[in-house]
């Protein structure tokens, strides 16, 4: 196991400004927020002698062992894993963000060049409404936190009501911008009915400054995504139905002043066979506010092709399109799971390729350079060969210099029950995998639910993690992790 050093802090929520980084409190009814420096690799243990005489694993065997964050096979310290079997992107630091009232449902990571990292989602609590949460650090250390008041009514026992955020931007102005849906049951033993919102929320104090409905026919035709735009305009992406069999991928641009909309664009595969269920997916704005939409295209009836589109942020109309890994059809099915746009018309888009059986699911990352396909990530680029399954769930996060984070899960067996475990890869612009790292230790399952790179080209995960004695001290919670840069 990592050696840990544990140390538990109670921080409490301020009433300061996202954009103030000057001001911290300390309460016992506040947040817990644990720090933990990882020690790294022990090689002279690792390199004992077993039980039946045989030389133990030891660093700079190509075998990743169970002290070692990495393990490439030599003594070179300036190649991304150091003589000791240290990753470039392993573990800096441990930040517990667990909740005593409810789990914090991380919807944003955005890391600063100064080492400034914000973090800002829904607030879930069992048998209360929800809240839209914001929290700063500064590398390692706990800055500030603010939450908003109940986000609705709570209804009544037999008509009760919900109130959840599904995504949250930070604008440059320092206000938030969130996609939230509202659950009311209207009749007593009928189903609920479900209407869509965009809101903006005062960066000082997270007061609501408007809130606008976003016509939506339901659950399969939603507001699913948000961007910002360099002037604060919010950039949303929806399912739409337009006729039977027939959904279409929209974009719509809202005001900042005041959420009416300035624009909506739509974008649709060809009708084929009868059908033409496309599906909106993620967006992201990049430098320059280039902005990038990606969806799935059906092609046929069984084929779902993951494109990318760049569109003008003027009036939406398409400028390019391109699809970086076409699906096979015969069962199989593409997810958009992470979009990320950077620097230099850079863009990274994450995709889950499912197949009618569980060994033909795995993840791959893809980058383009101002519209042209500069690398891929697919599991047999992965830098281990363990035996655990490919991976799924790719995250990806740019940097200011082009470089990308790329974060997955994959499978693990050990021996007595296996888990979905974490990992890191960094990778240039060029596709030169700069450094990559295992993350955590137990047996328990986590998530990366977002990711983020801050200064020096360190990077920082958000992990839920499940299940006591793994993935870090304490486990079963909400942890912010820092990673050391290459």
């Amino acid at each position: 196991m990592f050696a840990l050093s544990l140390t538990l802090a109670c921080q409490d929520d301020t009433t300061a400004a996202p954009s103030d980084t000057s001001e911290s409190s300390t309460s016992e009814d506040g947040p817990s927020e644990s720090t933990t420096d990882e020690s790294g690799s022990d090689e002279e243990s690792s390199a004992e002698e077993t039980e039946t005489g045989e030389p133990g694993p030891y660093c700079g065997d190509g075998n990743l062992d169970i002290l070692e964050e990495c393990d490439d096979g030599n003594n070179d310290d300036d190649d991304g894993c150091s003589n000791t079997c240290e990753s470039d992107c392993g573990i800096e630091f441990w930040l517990d963000i667990t909740l005593p009232e409810g789990w914090f449902d991380v919807q944003l990571m955005r890391a600063s060049p100064e080492g400034r990292i914000e973090l800002a989602g829904d607030v879930a609590a069992a048998g209360q409404i929800g809240r839209l949460r914001y929290a700063s650090y500064v590398d390692s250390e706990f800055e500030t936190a603010i939450q908003t008041a109940p986000l609705g009514n709570s209804g009544t026992l037999e008509l009760p009501q919900t109130h959840q955020i599904s995504a949250v931007e930070i604008t440059e102005q320092g206000d938030l911008l969130a996609l939230g849906v509202t659950t009311e049951v209207m009749v007593v033993d009928e189903a609920p009915v479900e209407s869509y919102w965009l809101a903006r929320f005062a960066g000082d104090d997270l007061s609501a400054v408007w809130r606008v409905e976003i016509p939506a026919d339901g659950p399969d035709d939603r507001p699913l995504d948000l961007a910002v735009l360099e002037g604060g305009d919010p950039v949303i992406t929806m399912t739409v139905a337009v006729a039977d069999n027939d959904r279409d991928i929209q974009v719509q641009r809202r005001a900042f002043a005041d959420g009416a909309e300035v624009w909506t664009a739509s974008h649709s595969g060809e009708f084929n066979g009868g059908w033409s269920f496309d599906e909106a997916g993620r967006v992201a704005v990049g430098a320059g506010d280039r902005l990038w939409v990606a969806g799935i295209v059906r092609v046929d009836w069984q084929t779902y092709n993951a494109t990318l589109f760049e569109l003008d942020p003027a009036d939406g109309a398409a400028l390019w399109t391109g699809v970086p890994l076409p699906d096979p059809g015969s069962s199989y099915e593409q997810r958009i799971w992470d979009l990320a746009a950077g620097p230099d018309g850079t863009v990274a888009l994450g995709i889950n390729m499912m197949g009618p059986a569980t060994q033909y699911h795995f993840g791959a990352a893809f980058l383009y350079v101002d519209q042209e396909l500069a690398w891929s990530l697919t599991p047999e680029q992965l830098p281990w060969d363990d035996g655990g399954e490919p991976y799924v769930s790719p995250r990806v996060a740019i940097g200011a210099d082009g470089d990308v984070l790329v974060t997955g899960s994959y499978t693990h067996d050990f021996d007595i029950a296996t888990a979905a475990r974490p990992w890191v890869v960094a990778l240039a612009p060029d596709g030169t995998q700069l450094c990559a790292a295992r993350v955590g230790e137990g047996t328990d399952a986590a998530v990366v639910p977002r990711n983020g790179y801050f200064h020096g080209g360190r990077g920082a995960l958000n992990l839920d993690t499940y299940g006591p004695g793994g993935m870090g001290p304490g486990s079963d919670g909400n942890w912010l992790v820092g990673l050391r840069g290459p």
